[in-house]
């Protein structure tokens, strides 16, 4: 592949701010996405406290945004916040949100410490092939409430809004599939600002939110007004944060072998420790913690521009733009049903690497490696939509583990393929 600029070079002044817009425009979409959901799970109804949360998570990112590609990996990789996560604030809300972040708090320092002493490594040869690809298939699966929600909740009609989300759906696929060079990677933004005006032209435009603050936080206490520590919410973080884990080294291996990287070994020590330290930030701030995003390597491959400097100004403008109030009051307008659209969206496209992975790494040998892949996430769906006074009669201790599908069904596929139906040796 041909780059028009190196990892390692600097563009001129204006080339720089151009890819550095670039990437600000691929960012903002993610960040409102997923810190979206969270903050309306959070503080629905209440306009400030949603957009005081993603002007937390947003300056977060881009702070860690810039000490990655400054000091950490020093690769093109933009940040973001972690939709993984996302599966464990939805489903351990009833521990309280204070038990929720302070178990982002500890899972960021434990992974500090971790990754120093080497058990990270061991850890990750439980995720072979076909436990990744469960897991890609889960963090699909287990969204599906929060996408229906969405879909058919309080705003418009119920069959508008499914039509409305299909074919949303459907328009970004087409342009992501016809759409030349730099514009195939804004398709989500683009599928954001065309499906909000649509909605709009049909249900009117909203009131937008007010607030009194121009510039600065919107919001007073910046840190988590307290701190409690749950066992059970603390374990079905850590098992997100070890597939977050992997997520993270995968995007920064893949980004190595992609430019030819060979200090790889130093990089991803450098970046663990800032993706640690970021999410202690993110767990004291209340918010969700952050991860690298290999979508990035899609937007190298269509610039031809590598340079990691330019991802700078993007992160620079992350954390202005988070300093905000209004910017981000009009984002939270994007209608639910939008949102909906572009989460689909995007698990879609974790659906398909799942599938692709599946065929590249040949993770389904016979019945009972399939077995591996099918019962938990059987299990997850079931979980999933299980009704929340059903689960009311397990123990605290239990509650956040047996509640949440995704950590459910990880731990039971890692049952399933480390004990109950591991592979035999062959003959000899």
């Amino acid at each position: 592949m041909t780059m028009i600029y190196g990892i390692d070079d600097k563009p001129g002044p204006f080339p720089l701010i151009l890819y550095g817009l670039q990437w600000l425009a691929v960012s903002i979409p993610f960040a409102v996405i997923v810190g979206g959901i969270a903050a309306r799970v959070h503080f629905a109804g209440d306009a400030d406290l949603q957009t005081f949360y993603l002007q937390k998570m947003i300056f977060i990112t881009g702070v860690t945004t810039v000490a990655q590609v400054a000091w950490g990996h020093k690769l093109p990789l933009i940040v973001g916040p972690a939709d993984i996560l996302l599966v464990g604030v939805l489903s351990s809300l009833t521990a309280g949100v204070p038990a929720i972040y302070t178990s982002i708090l500890i899972c960021g320092g434990i992974f500090i410490l971790t990754a120093a002493s080497g058990v990270l490594g061991r850890l990750r040869r439980l995720f072979t092939p076909r436990i990744i690809v469960t897991i890609l298939f889960l963090i699909a699966f287990t969204l599906t409430p929060a996408i229906n929600e969405l879909i058919f909740g309080r705003e418009g009609q119920p069959q508008f809004n499914l039509v409305f989300v299909l074919l949303l759906v459907l328009g970004m696929l087409i342009g992501n599939r016809l759409l030349p060079g730099i514009w195939k990677s804004m398709t989500v933004l683009l599928g954001m600002v065309t499906g909000s005006a649509a909605y709009f032209a049909v249900w009117g435009l909203p009131v937008p939110p007010e607030t009194g603050a121009v510039f600065g936080f919107a919001g007073s206490g910046l840190f988590l007004p307290s701190f409690e520590f749950n066992p059970g919410t603390v374990l079905a973080f850590l098992i997100c944060y070890i597939a977050l884990f992997v997520n993270e080294i995968g995007s920064i291996e893949a980004a190595g072998q992609m430019f030819g990287v060979t200090d790889m070994e130093k990089r991803t020590g450098r970046a663990v420790g800032i993706f640690g330290v970021s999410n202690i930030l993110s767990g004291l701030g209340g918010v969700l913690g952050s991860v690298d995003y290999t979508l990035s390597l899609g937007v190298v491959s269509a610039t031809g521009c590598a340079s990691r400097f330019t991802i700078i100004p993007a992160g620079i403008g992350l954390a202005l733009f988070a300093l905000c109030p209004h910017a981000i009051m009009l984002l939270t307008c994007v209608p639910g049903v939008v949102m909906a659209a572009v989460l689909l969206h995007l698990l879609t496209s974790i659906i398909a690497s799942a599938f692709s992975m599946l065929t590249r790494e040949g993770a389904i040998s016979g019945f009972n490696s399939g077995l591996v892949i099918g019962l938990p996430l059987m299990l997850a769906i079931v979980v999933a939509f299980t009704p929340q006074e059903s689960l009311a009669a397990c123990p605290e201790l239990l509650k956040p583990v047996a509640g949440n599908a995704f950590v459910l069904s990880t731990l039971f596929a890692m049952l399933l393929e480390h004990v109950v139906l591991r592979d035999k040796p062959g003959p000899g």
